[in-house]
């Protein structure tokens, strides 16, 4: 029986439930390091000192006084995290008194307090802190002297992919962001990102904010908090997020209503969200739109999906649902096309032209796990469901084209390969990834591997290799496997060749800002000279070619949104035809 070579496994015993692949090509060779000055690592001391001693005094009162107390109060010492002014010119022995260390004082008869305002649940508490090395009287060598090969040892060449791992840990939650040499059979893990709470989706994206025209390399976390974060990937030792879609907590927006309520007198509250707001659950699912680099689309257990303008940095589109929406996918060659699916077992598709028609519909065998269209048959949208099936739907006519009872437990994820048409991976709360062959809507199943992680969660393949499949499951971190070495799958394979799904890619235009306090993509009647008014329409498209598919396979290009929104109004772009070239 042939076995499939196992690339790498995570040592550690780690809960992975998302992970996504970054394109070769698109990271810095060298990636920057974070410089922090002086006062900035003395604020963020303080901040981290003040949520060690919310967690330590958690149950004697409100945590949150009691921090602020300490920090503003002035006091110094190892209790407080100030660096006290006469620190240089005590003794170790003096100014941690370590004459009285065994004296058997009080504090050995209060179990569970602070000793010298240092509790065990809060062991960072009791150290000094300084800003720097010239700062520390007891640091002789001030400076480090920096080694040769430490930018080799960062090096992320043109031919590595980098692999981004969510990970979820007992006492904390990460993004390790690994490099991939297919060549050399290699990976290892480059650097963690620290998050502030769990992991539930990653997307890849290259849209910089603050540079349009710039394509960088941006990771989009969404957790189980509101807010979607949004990290750089070629910064090492980053400690905050370059930018991020802000949520709002469900207390912190019921007392702004409940503030609005009282200035306008009586009235009724909004049964609907605010377009402008952000989420107010978790956030599920996330997909950016490859065709519109500045648009990025969220899902949520609020029971809304919206589309966000990265360059505005909000929330211009808002579509509710009846349930928690599990997923959300953007169309690959028609931009405007929005699919979602949720708890309440029904896939819908947006067109976010005219996003208050009713699309289509199609309700499924239970809760929607993953939606993923076909990129070399983009009229076919692949769906996997908790009821343990595959539905294959087509756009065009509403009509299920097949299904696939795939699994005897929940379908968790599925991946079609972005260079061999037909071969789809399917993951499963079974502990299984079974391989089938799709091509001419035919599906034949071709073999299954049990993986040893108690369920598996997720399965991308990898954007620029055809064979590459990495896997993360519950226990066992993550694996990536060498598909093409099955011998179930090359005699399958092996005579049909590898293909490159085509998309339209549009040209960078020239960046020409929108008027202030306007979101790029919408609508907007504008006073010409002569005193009429003009409407100017959206770019939508331009002939071209590339790689693309909303699973990830390819980029295209395109920075003003190529729809009308319903809300907020205003933006002036150029009036162009439509191309697509498929």
């Amino acid at each position: 029986q042939t076995t499939c070579t196992v690339l790498r496994a995570a040592e550690m015993t780690s809960f992975v439930p998302c992970l996504c692949w970054v394109p070769k090509s698109v990271s810095k060779e060298i990636p920057d390091k974070v410089q922090l000055s002086e006062g900035e690592i003395q604020r963020l001391l303080r901040e981290a000192q003040a949520q060690l001693s919310a967690i330590d005094s958690d149950g004697e009162g409100d945590p949150k006084a009691k921090s602020a107390a300490a920090v503003d109060s002035g006091e110094e010492g190892r209790g407080s995290g100030r660096v006290p002014e006469d620190a240089a010119s005590a003794t170790v022995e003096e100014f941690y008194d370590l004459q009285n260390y065994d004296s058997g004082s009080d504090d050995e008869e209060k179990e569970g307090q602070s000793v010298s305002g240092a509790g065990m649940g809060n062991s960072l508490a009791g150290l000094t802190y300084f800003a720097s090395n010239d700062e520390d009287p007891y640091i002789t060598l001030k400076k480090v002297p920096k080694e040769d090969n430490e930018d080799e040892d960062y090096r992320v060449l043109p031919s590595d992919n980098l692999l981004v791992v969510g990970k979820a840990e007992e006492e904390f939650s990460s993004v390790e962001v690994h490099v991939y040499s297919e060549a050399e059979d290699h990976t290892y893990c480059h650097h963690e990102i620290l998050l502030s709470s769990f992991p539930l989706a990653l997307e890849w994206l290259d849209f910089d904010p603050e540079e349009p025209g710039r394509r960088g390399s941006y990771l989009a976390v969404g957790m189980m908090s509101p807010t979607i974060e949004v990290w750089d990937l070629d910064v090492v030792d980053g400690l905050e997020p370059v930018f991020s879609l802000k949520g709002i907590s469900p207390g912190a927006g019921a007392k702004e209503r409940s503030s609005k309520k009282k200035k306008k007198k009586a009235g009724k509250a909004s049964a609907s969200p605010s377009p402008t707001e952000g989420h107010s659950d978790a956030v599920l699912g996330l997909s950016w739109n490859r065709l519109v680099r500045n648009v990025l689309a969220s899902c949520s257990a609020d029971c809304t999906a919206r589309v966000w303008d990265l360059a505005g940095l909000r929330s211009v589109l808002t579509l509710p649902h009846p349930d928690k929406v599990q997923c959300v996918q953007w169309h690959p060659y028609e931009p405007e096309l929005l699919a979602t699916g949720g708890f309440d077992s029904v896939i819908r598709l947006f067109n976010c032209k005219t996003p208050q028609d009713a699309g289509k519909t199609w309700k499924v065998d239970g809760e929607v796990e993953r939606l993923l269209w076909n990129h070399f048959q983009p009229e076919l949208l692949l769906a996997c469901t908790e009821g343990k099936t595959v539905w294959c739907l087509d756009k065009d006519s509403g009509d299920i084209v097949f299904q696939i009872h795939a699994h005897t437990d929940a379908i968790t994820d599925l991946s079609l390969s972005c260079h061999v048409p037909g071969l789809l991976a399917t993951a499963s709360s079974d502990d299984t990834i079974k391989f089938w062959d799709t091509h001419e809507n035919k599906p034949v199943f071709l073999l299954s591997r049990n993986m040893h992680m108690d369920a598996v969660l997720c399965a991308k393949f990898c954007v620029d290799s055809p064979y590459s499949l990495a896997i993360g499951g519950q226990k066992n971190g993550f694996q990536i496997l060498d598909v093409g070495r099955l011998s179930e799958v090359t005699q399958r394979f092996k005579d049909r060749g590898l293909m490159v799904p085509v998309v339209p890619v549009v040209p960078e235009p020239a960046m020409e800002g929108p008027p202030e306090g306007a979101a790029p993509g919408l609508k907007v009647d504008q006073e010409s000279d002569d005193g009429e008014e003009e409407a100017m329409e959206v770019e939508s498209g331009a002939s071209g070619s590339g790689r693309g598919s909303a699973s990830g396979c390819g980029r295209g290009s395109k920075d003003e949104l190529p729809f009308s929104a319903v809300e907020p109004k205003g933006v002036a772009t150029k009036k162009t035809k439509k191309k697509h070239k498929p």
